[in-house]
């Protein structure tokens, strides 16, 4: 997750740069965290959400992950503290409550339940090839939801070797979202 959240974090610098609009306080984003315990095979979801600082106000990228890093290690034990989130409760209703609910629900009071930027989620997929019709599966590039407002979601999926990121974005919100990707490639040099 540091990783990820590192690499996101980099990105977005670059690109809120590039744009003249980076804020002097960190972006935030809100990032799901799995609540299963090791061997747990339930069918149902089991996560909540934490919310963290990027330090995109850090000029230094091993300053910038150690921060992530110190930030992530709290939010773990919030987590585990049983603290509850927003997202626990939307995650327990049915589909079709939370497409209402995404509805009904302005893009500030949005912005203001979720005080974030954007959404991370990094999910844990095959450790081994997988294949289809005898083809491998050379990479997973998955897409993901935005909540009414919210214009834009990193969402990672981990598959044998590599991670692999999926920006789904809203056109009217973030110009020229390219470079957001071309800002994860230049992260991971930096």
């Amino acid at each position: 997750n540091d990783v990820v959240l590192a690499l996101t974090a980099s990105s977005m610098r670059k690109y809120l740069l590039h744009l003249g609009v980076l804020p002097r306080e960190s972006v935030r984003a809100n990032m799901a965290v799995s609540l299963r315990k090791e061997g747990d095979a339930a069918a149902s979801n089991a996560i909540t959400s934490v919310n963290l600082a990027l330090h995109t106000d850090r000029q230094d990228p091993v300053e910038r992950l150690n921060a992530i890093h110190r930030e992530t290690e709290v939010a773990k034990q919030t987590v585990r503290s049983g603290q509850s989130s927003p997202y626990e409760l939307i995650n327990s209703l049915p589909p079709f409550a939370v497409a209402l609910l995404n509805k009904a629900l302005t893009p500030a009071a949005v912005l203001n339940m979720m005080k974030c930027n954007f959404i991370v989620s990094n999910v844990k997929g095959s450790s081994r090839p997988i294949y289809l019709a005898g083809a491998r599966t050379v990479a997973m590039y998955p897409i993901s939801l935005l909540a009414n407002g919210m214009g834009l979601n990193f969402t990672c999926v981990s598959y044998v070797d590599n991670i692999d990121f999926g920006i789904t974005y809203d056109t009217d919100l973030v110009p020229d979202a390219w470079r957001i990707a071309e800002g994860l490639r230049e992260a991971l040099e930096e």
